[in-house]
């Protein structure tokens, strides 16, 4: 489709009259991979942020008027002009604008009274655009639009395992077991993975063996989606050993690896699996340390608290749109 426009706000920008943002996850990751142009034609106007807000208090003509009075049409028609002109030098065909904005609204504005009530219209900006032959659409459209293009990368941590020493081949206790086919009963019908990655532990590549078989899909395994090596031999207090890696991710025992080791090799894995499979939906069956670091590398609000919440089995989601992360969230159970 080439480059796009989009309202500045929606990506990050802090320029919306009260200094804020209104970022949207899939739109900033658009910007961040190059597909979006970002434009505020408030500020193209001339105006400040933050600044009193404005609405649109006459149609015929067209005015635009702050909250104390103030006429601001002139700034908002040249802001409108010089965003159509941006777009237009970009030979942009869409234009992705703020929901309810007087500048940028495209199906819905507020009123001109100041009272928060909304009625069918659009923003100066959005009519300009519409003028200029651009299509207008608006926040929520645009991610159901664009939202078929992300990859979706499924994790999914092993169930309930036996206590053994032998870390790689000790396998799934009798709950686990039935945990891993409840599984099937819960996801079997909202995902169809192309592809699926295990990690080689026995306790992982049980896990997710019922669902590849309900799939019909093979199991790939990859080495970098082990377990971290923690110790060579049992640790005394795993809890305080596993606290002081949170704190410190550079923190590992001799010879073995620290959590950022773990997210290294991970997030190299993540990247290289979503670049071959980009636009399709992928599951990695893995481990809790595994998935914590790795999440916590794309998103660094991740942390010791969320790993402790971390279920056996647990299913989360991880979308990226042209190898640029959106967003991480828990898959809610299913049927």
């Amino acid at each position: 489709m080439g480059k796009m426009i989009v309202s500045a706000c929606l990506v990050g920008c802090a320029c919306r009259y009260d200094g804020k943002s209104m970022p949207d996850p899939l739109l900033k990751a658009m910007f961040e991979a190059g597909d979006l142009i970002a434009v505020c034609p408030e500020l193209l106007g001339g105006l400040d942020t933050p600044r009193n807000p404005a609405e649109i208090v006459s149609e015929d003509p067209v005015e635009l008027f702050t909250n104390q009075g103030i006429d601001v049409t002139t700034a908002y028609r040249s802001g409108a002009d010089q965003a159509v002109a941006v777009a237009k030098s970009i030979d942009a065909k869409l234009a992705i604008l703020k929901s309810k904005s007087p500048s940028c609204g495209s199906k819905q504005i507020y009123d001109g009274s100041f009272q928060r009530q909304v009625i069918s219209g659009a923003g100066v900006t959005t009519r300009a655009m519409r003028t200029a032959g651009i299509e207008v659409v608006n926040e929520e459209e645009a991610s159901k639009r664009f939202k078929k293009n992300c990859t979706r990368i499924l994790l999914l941590r092993h169930a309930e395992s036996f206590f053994s020493s032998d870390e790689r081949n000790r396998g799934l206790s009798e709950s686990g077991v039935h945990a891993a086919s409840v599984l099937v009963e819960r996801y079997k019908d909202i995902f169809q993975p192309e592809r699926i990655y295990s990690s080689p532990y026995r306790r992982a590549l049980d896990t997710v063996k019922p669902l590849a078989k309900a799939w019909d899909r093979k199991i790939e395994l990859d080495e970098r989606l082990r377990e971290r090596m923690s110790s060579e031999t049992p640790l005394d207090d795993f809890t305080a050993f596993t606290k002081k890696q949170w704190l410190d991710h550079h923190f590992a025992l001799l010879g073995c690896e620290s959590l950022n080791d773990v997210a290294k090799r991970g997030k190299e894995m993540m990247m290289e699996v979503e670049a071959e499979n980009r636009g399709k939906t992928v599951l990695l069956s893995t481990h809790g340390t595994w998935m914590a670091a790795v999440m916590h590398a794309f998103n660094p609000s991740f942390g010791y608290s969320e790993w402790k919440k971390l279920k056996m089995p647990d299913l989360w989601e991880m979308i990226f749109y042209r190898g640029v992360w959106v967003e991480t969230k828990r898959v809610a159970k299913g049927r």
